[in-house]
């Protein structure tokens, strides 16, 4: 038996029979460490060093040891010092340690070239290591067999190390190094046991798959089911069928591959493999089309991107078939699937949305709506130039519509003036409403805010127990927390209970401001109730059946809860004199006048940036078109995809839908990949195609293992609107 040595890929872990060393020493005791320490101190450094993080240490003890021995013609002495540089993880020093002496004896000469294997697989150097085995084994693949090497640290105190053959580790490093025909040669060398040969013929297969010699790889890999199988390896055995299966297609010998999925369809079952079941049925689907290998590449790639993205795009397509509804309902239904298009991550279709959103609010005249829009087309629009300006145009129409503001010299001399009024304003208005605090007697004597105090009150009110604790609802006035004990609720209740009795308010008064400030926390937590069951939904991918009338619901309260609405503003005045309203309303007229000048900015830098997205898309008269200015590759793509996109809602048709998918995979865009593979999955298998037997037994056993596929069905054709 060959020693027992460690690779190079897994020098970084640390015996388990090593406990973690005392901290680091000192800087003096390092000094003398490097002076006079032998060669078992020096590696117990190296380990006080990696575990401490101590790089510069470390490579000061790793020339310490390359120089400790440096005029040494002692062969057991280099073997101990290149052991040393490869424990402290320097396996290029390791080599240049080697290389001081080259063993003539039999014996020697194979401790020396497996030290330098190790030494040369540690530093990737898989030429070296490669030639250190051809060496070893003398050129034969027979005793390249028969040498067992390790490649892992014991996992315990006592344990074995793990033990690899050196044919399989030349292979891995053959093929690393691009000599797949030799690596795949070695391969078919016969392992110690039936399971393990079939493993290598597998691998020997898709090597030979690369090199494009399809005839071979299937003859190996149909040789290799056999052993796998009389050894009971059931779930090797599936996996040799499966690719057994992709070399007939790529073959074109259709009947071939149909009898070994029908094979595979058989073993999954008697070896309850649910995944591997799914897998074949999906496969028997792909044989049932006119061009099944072109449909197992769509399957083949389409269903990891179902698991990750199948279900959300359900959702949103399901939007996009409700589009009967009207008015308001209608409005909802497109802010909905908007919501699910960003939280999927399609751009595309989230961008369209958005731009029929804005028109939809301006036939309706709802600028707080069109206004929302717009502005979530420009964040999603960041980084594509050409829906950028698209998205730009839009929210310049928008602002160009604002009152005109006519400002006079002042404004353009002193810029900064309606921002300094507006401070100014916000100092009167809060000394103003300090003045008007009621004050309250005894036992809780102090001044309070009316809108506050009677907001914190209908808070408490509303408030839920929930996990032995209560829950407020949101505040816009309030100051209480929104969690609080149950002690700690009654002490607030009968607290503000009481200063409110000591404000001595008019009845009606008291009356009205309970009302308005119950109705407006009930909005509050409504909104934050309706925003959070929307975000469950699109974690789960499956929208509840009244997810649209939620919607509307929560559109209808945003717009009712506008920080500059009308209702915030009255509430802010609730129980002020004539002069402290006058303040206020001083106030908001100042918050309207700097934020039209803000929006009056905004518009002025996307005259220019509109300029700059021309240029850049070349869409400019050639007179000021700068050639040299191009958008980023990354631009660009995002730009062909488009495009590509547009064409692909125009003419829905294979080719189309194959152009979108490969230009969505060269850049990420799984939903808009996703869609692509489903569209040409419906056009290879439309719908009665199937066998209904065998569709009714896939989407059980999707339902089954809670796959998210079970939830859609996409074997059919698309609707118009995929």
């Amino acid at each position: 038996m060959v020693p027992a040595l460690i690779s190079g890929s897994l020098l970084a872990a640390v015996p388990v029979a090593e406990q973690r060393q005392a901290p680091a020493r000192s800087e003096e005791a390092f000094a003398e460490l490097l002076q006079t320490g032998d060669r078992a101190q020096l590696v117990a450094g190296c380990r006080e060093s990696l575990d401490e993080g101590l790089n510069n240490r470390l490579r000061e003890l790793r020339l310490r040891l390359l120089e400790l021995n440096a005029d040494t013609d002692s062969l057991q002495v280099v073997f101990a010092d290149t052991r040393a540089l490869l424990t402290c993880r320097a396996p290029d020093a390791a080599l240049k340690v080697l290389e001081r002496i080259s063993p003539d004896a039999d014996a020697e000469r194979q401790q020396w070239l497996q030290l330098q294997w190790q030494a040369a697989s540690a530093g990737l150097d898989l030429r070296r290591a490669a030639l250190a085995l051809q060496r070893l084994s003398d050129g034969s693949a027979a005793s390249l067999n028969s040498i067992q090497l390790s490649v892992s640290l014991p996992s315990e105190v006592g344990a074995e190390p793990t033990l690899r053959s050196a044919l399989d580790l030349q292979a891995a490093q053959l093929e690393a190094m691009g000599d797949l025909s030799t690596a795949s040669s070695l391969l078919q060398q016969e392992a110690e046991t039936g399971v393990a040969t079939a493993r290598r013929l597998q691998q020997a297969a898709r090597l030979m798959e690369d090199q494009g010699k399809l005839v071979q790889a299937e003859q190996l890999v149909a040789s290799s089911i056999d052993l796998a199988a009389a050894a009971s390896a059931w779930s090797l055995s599936s996996s040799l069928l499966e690719d057994q299966r992709r070399y007939q297609l790529a073959l074109l010998d259709l009947p071939g591959a149909a009898a070994t999925n029908a094979r595979r369809i058989r073993l999954t079952r008697r070896i309850g493999d649910g995944m591997g079941e799914r897998s074949a049925l999906l496969a028997q689907l792909a044989d049932g089309t006119a061009d099944p290998p072109r449909a197992q590449q769509l399957i083949d790639r389409r269903d990891p991107l179902e698991r990750r993205r199948g279900a959300l795009l359900d959702a949103l397509l399901s939007l996009e078939e409700s589009r009967e509804h009207a008015g308001a309902t209608d409005l909802a239904r497109l802010d909905l699937a908007t919501q699910v298009a960003i939280a999927l991550g399609h751009r595309e279709r989230a961008l369209d949305l958005l731009a029929e959103l804005e028109r939809q609010a301006r036939l309706q005249d709802l600028p707080w709506l069109r206004d929302r829009a717009n502005r979530m087309a420009l964040t999603q629009s960041v980084g594509n130039p050409l829906r950028r300006l698209e998205a730009l145009e839009q929210r310049q129409r928008e602002l160009l519509e604002d009152p005109a503001l006519k400002l006079g010299i002042t404004a353009v001399l002193d810029p900064e003036r309606p921002l300094r009024q507006l401070e100014q304003f916000q100092r009167q208005e809060l000394a103003a409403a300090r003045q008007e605090q009621r004050f309250g007697n005894d036992p809780f004597p102090g001044s309070y805010a009316l809108p506050q105090l009677l907001e914190d009150l209908a808070r408490l009110d509303q408030a839920r127990f929930e996990s032995g604790s209560w829950q407020l609802p949101p505040s816009q006035f309030g100051e209480l927390s929104r969690i609080l004990s149950a002690e700690q609720k009654d002490l607030e209740q009968s607290r503000l209970n009481a200063v409110l009795t000591s404000l001595e308010l008019d009845s009606a008064e008291l009356q009205q401001g309970q009302m308005l400030f119950a109705e407006f926390v009930r909005k509050l937590n409504e909104r934050e109730l309706l925003a959070k069951a929307r975000q469950q939904d699109l974690d789960a991918g499956q929208l509840n059946a009244d997810a649209i009338q939620q919607q509307a619901r929560w559109l209808a309260l945003e717009q009712d809860l506008d920080l500059n609405g009308e209702l915030l503003r009255n509430l802010a005045g609730y129980g002020r004199s004539p002069a402290g309203l006058d303040v206020l309303n001083k106030l908001h007229h100042q918050q309207d006048l700097v934020r039209l000048l803000k929006r009056q900015k905004e518009e002025q830098l996307l005259a220019q940036e509109r300029l700059e997205l021309l240029e850049l898309l070349a869409l400019q008269s050639k007179e000021y078109w700068d050639p040299n200015v191009m958008p980023v590759p990354a631009e660009q793509r995002a730009v062909a995809l488009t495009q590509q996109w547009r064409v692909f809602r125009r003419d829905p048709s294979l080719t189309s839908a194959l152009l979108l998918q490969q230009q969505a995979a060269a850049i990420g865009e799984e939903a808009v990949e996703l869609e692509a593979l489903r569209m040409q999955l419906a056009q290879l298998l439309p719908r009665g195609s199937a066998d209904p037997e065998m569709l009714q037994q896939l989407q059980e056993l999707e339902l089954r293992l809670r796959s998210p596929q079970a939830r859609g069905g996409h074997f059919g054709p698309s609707p118009p609107s995929r």
